[in-house]
């Protein structure tokens, strides 16, 4: 006899959402701690230790939001290569006027240029300006998104190799006057997205660099350039760098083809077979004393072609010893 089969009770389980899962909450973190006078001689210990520091005991100082005038003043007679400060939010005029007085090293008997970091302010006094253009070295403030003329015409004197300030987007006429009559070499605007004529004819240097610097001009934060103000950066006596630029119309191309010193174009996608023709120029008569920089894998290839033969030809037709005639 067959058995029968035990009679079984379908149960549903009602289906219910499924809920995502918590989410911990993220604590920011905010550079608020203060860098102490103690801290800044235990950097500065640590610094000039032969033993080796275990991290426990490391000091980095891009984690104080704010410094102590007296920690300021330890960190500004101090002679090192850089001082990085990234994370400060808040000067003070008497910590600026300490700062100012950092120094490299003397290597040889010949003191050697620093860099001072100061990339996490947004503002800066008048007077903090004025202090931290004493500093002798370069100088960041990237983080700056706003420069008063006072404070462009102080900054535009540090005794360094460059001057940061890629986090400003726009310049006032006498800002850029004074920026303009500056010593130092490398200025970096790559903030900028727009150039007025005005400003433009402010900025350039009208003078040739010193010896051994190339006094470059740093804009590739712009996108689009009118003739009008191409033709006067052309005018610039220094090396010029518009990597921002993807395109650039024929009249352009023919006034940035007389600049006299290094020209970078490394965005350029977009350019007609004239430009080409007199950007391949730039150089031309100038023995190698000036250089364009392209990215050739985003130029098509006719432009190239452009590029290589007068490239070629420049070198069969170019003598070293034509440097050397005194006739």
């Amino acid at each position: 006899m067959a058995k029968k089969k035990a009679a079984t009770k379908k149960t549903t389980k009602k289906k219910t959402a499924k809920k995502a899962p918590k989410k911990k909450a993220v604590k920011r973190k905010t550079k608020t701690d203060v860098l102490t006078k103690e801290i800044a001689e235990q950097f500065l210990a640590n610094k000039k230790s032969d033993d080796f520091v275990p991290s426990t005991q490391r000091v980095d100082l891009s984690e104080y939001g704010i410094i102590e005038d007296a920690a300021a003043e330890i960190l500004g007679k101090d002679e090192g290569g850089a001082l990085g400060l990234d994370g400060l939010t808040e000067l003070s005029d008497a910590a600026a006027e300490s700062l100012g007085k950092y120094k490299g090293p003397v290597q040889y008997g010949v003191r050697v240029s620093t860099y001072l970091s100061l990339m996490g302010l947004t503002s800066l006094s008048d007077a903090a300006a004025e202090s931290l253009s004493k500093c002798e070295g370069s100088l960041n403030l990237d983080g700056l998104t706003s420069l008063s003329d006072a404070a462009a015409e102080s900054l535009s004197k540090i005794k360094g190799n460059a001057l940061y300030l890629n986090g400003l987007t726009s310049l006032s006429d006498a800002a850029a006057e004074s920026l303009g009559e500056r010593k130092f070499d490398d200025l970096f605007l790559d903030g900028l997205t727009s150039l007025s004529v005005e400003v433009a004819e402010r900025l350039i240097q009208h003078t040739p660099p010193e010896e051994r610097l190339m006094g470059r001009l740093n804009l590739s934060g712009l996108t689009e350039l009118s003739d009008a103000v191409t033709e006067i950066l052309s005018k610039h006596k220094g090396e010029l760098r518009l990597n921002g630029l993807t395109s650039l119309s024929d009249a352009a191309a023919e006034s940035l083809s007389k600049l006299e010193q290094n020209l970078s174009l490394r965005g350029l996608t977009e350019l007609s077979d004239v430009a080409a023709q007199s950007l391949s120029k730039h150089n031309t008569g100038q023995g190698y004393s000036s250089l364009l920089f392209l990215e050739h894998d985003n130029l098509p290839e006719s432009v190239v072609q452009i590029f290589k033969d007068a490239w070629d030809s420049n070198e069969d037709d170019y003598d070293p010893d034509d440097d050397d005639d005194d006739d």
